[in-house]
């Protein structure tokens, strides 16, 4: 979750965070959008993290305003567990649940077909994408190939769109104590890794794609809104 502190950075030490008062912190409802394997990894972390701290209470709206999106082009990383400790029972209880995964199964080589055929329809694909590039098996991910990645964004962006909008209404109906207007902000965390193939291939697109839902859902439309990044 993040919060807008109102302390002097002069201040900051590594006590800090058990001294604060929470009544000093404002809670901003966030959509936390995990891009690619690294996204899901560190997502999970912070998944875990907020598990063993406070148990069940993290999927609390009113305590933690927080919402999850994975989204990737691997058909089996949101299962690949490096530890092996999501098969236990009791860790299951932070892992991804059906409505926060957005696995995706573009078919390139089809809209790789209708860009050679320049049909009108893509046109807006063929300004950027590279001459020659070949279609690839992308249930194993982008495989670090960027404009794999952006292509798929392309290919399947009205199901991408739709996951995305309905996390985004769901943020829109949490009360944090103020009313939905100018005071209101809601944000969005990308999180990323600029060496993969996934996440850096999508992040542009997956950004403003959230901008316009932003504006046009109605619970969200007269809001702040605030979108950033965590890359690694």
């Amino acid at each position: 979750m993040q919060y807008v502190g109102k302390f002097d950075a002069k201040e900051i030490n590594t006590d800090l965070i058990e001294k604060l008062d929470e009544k000093n912190f404002e809670q901003v409802p966030t959509l936390y959008i995990g891009l690619g394997g690294t996204g899901k990894d560190i997502l999970l972390r912070m998944r875990e993290n907020l598990f063993l701290k406070y148990e069940e209470k993290f999927k609390d709206d009113e305590l933690f305003p927080i919402k999850f999106l994975y989204y990737d082009l691997d058909q089996k990383s949101a299962q690949y567990d490096d530890r092996g400790i999501y098969s236990d029972d009791y860790f299951k209880r932070f892992s991804f649940t059906d409505d926060e995964l957005l696995l995706i199964k573009p078919d390139t080589a089809k809209t790789l077909e209708l860009i050679k055929k320049k049909q009108p329809n893509v046109s807006n694909i063929s300004k950027w994408i590279s001459p020659g590039l070949q279609s690839m098996d992308t249930s194993i991910g982008a495989g670090q190939q960027r404009q794999i990645s952006r292509l798929s964004f392309f290919t399947c962006y009205d199901e991408i769109e739709r996951a995305v909008k309905s996390k985004l209404r769901e943020l829109g109906t949490i009360n944090t104590g103020t009313k939905h207007g100018s005071d209101q902000t809601f944000r969005i965390v990308l999180v990323f890794s600029v060496a993969g193939g996934t996440g850096c291939g999508s992040f542009v697109d997956m950004a403003f794609l959230c901008k316009q839902l932003l504006k046009d859902d109605s619970n969200t439309a007269n809001a702040k809104h605030e979108i950033i990044s965590h890359v690694v």
